[in-house]
């Protein structure tokens, strides 16, 4: 039985999945139709855009620099495919591989999307900056686990409390889980709003998270929503595809299906040395990585979009080339 299974089956952890997935269910919707009636509660009066102009300038971007992005991909998708085939072999370390490819995959990937608009704009883009987006999305990566670890210890302790005075388990579990998932779904705009830093990073510009968000007021919601259909329809096609490769390889090869269950890959996994593992790296891994960089890739794309239409077309330039570049060369080529 897989990990997850074990999660949906266990009678004391059942309430929390459908807390969970009800606290997130309710709210994400709620967020959407603010996105499509371009209303950000956080920021009123300010001007946004809808989710899906984002998603169509995204795609735009995306097609117009297909040549660029398409051999990207395929270098970027070539080192993550072998950096997972050695963590599968057992080599240690390797997650650090991962998010430095995935770092260069936005680093190179913004300045691909936005490099025609800078130009129009008369700014030249130094060479550097990669590193600071790898320790910017270290840095985001940690500000959210810690707030989802804060939330999750209230909630713990909540259920302590709770459950010493009242005889309902389920129902707590339920209802604290509904409402972590509900808090984390609400400050997703937040987290939007901050990755705006990303673009700003690869193409020259000393942005924190806290200048990004306010660089980037009133499209939290619009673009937190064009953020959460990427990942969810990216997801899915990535789960379906790879869970149907997968069990169409062990039928074919007559394995029995390898489960991850709580500790980690089940027994009947096949070891490197065996034609079967080799089998599985080209026909379940590389399809995977594949299609994980390229939600990778149109995220990227619709944080360029908001960015671009925000900050780059917008008639008052100074509020992004009055900053400083990452290059001090660079300080005079930002004006045209």
């Amino acid at each position: 039985m897989s990990g997850f299974d074990v999660f949906l089956h266990d009678p004391a952890l059942r309430p929390v999945l459908w807390g969970l997935g009800a606290g997130f269910g309710a709210t994400l919707l709620g967020l959407l139709v603010f996105g499509l009636v371009q209303a950000d509660p956080a920021a009123p009066g300010q001007r946004s855009l809808k989710p899906g102009a984002l998603l169509a300038g995204a795609f735009t971007s995306l097609n117009q620099c297909k040549g660029q992005l398409a051999g990207l991909l395929i270098v970027i998708t070539g080192l993550t495919t072998g950096i997972t085939t050695l963590d599968l072999m057992g080599l240690p370390g390797m997650s650090i591989g991962l998010m430095i490819c995935a770092a260069a995959l936005v680093f190179l990937g913004h300045r691909a999307l936005l490099k025609h608009a800078t130009r129009r704009m008369g700014h030249v883009m130094p060479s550097s900056g990669m590193w600071l987006v790898l320790v910017t999305n270290l840095l985001l990566g940690l500000i959210i686990l810690v707030v989802a670890g804060f939330l999750a210890a209230l909630a713990l302790l909540a259920y302590t409390v709770l459950n010493s005075l009242i005889d309902a388990p389920g129902s707590i579990s339920a209802v604290l889980a509904f409402l972590v998932a509900t808090i984390l779904v609400l400050l997703s705009p937040l987290a939007a709003r901050m990755s705006f830093a990303f673009p700003a990073i690869s193409i020259g510009f000393r942005y924190g998270l806290g200048t990004a968000a306010s660089k980037s007021a009133g499209l939290g919601v619009s673009l937190a929503s064009a953020l959460w259909i990427t990942a969810l329809v990216s997801h899915a096609l990535i789960f379906g595809v790879s869970l149907g490769l997968q069990e169409l390889i062990w039928t074919v090869l007559g394995y029995p299906t390898p489960e991850a269950d709580l500790t980690g890959f089940s027994p009947n996994y096949p070891s490197p040395s065996e034609t079967a593992f080799w089998v599985d790296v080209v026909f379940f891994t590389l399809p995977t990585e594949l299609l994980n960089n390229l939600y990778i890739l149109i995220s990227v794309a619709v944080l360029s979009t908001a960015y671009e239409r925000r900050l780059l077309d917008d008639p008052g330039l100074s509020a992004v080339f009055g900053d400083a570049p990452d290059a001090p060369g660079d300080a005079d080529a930002t004006h045209a």
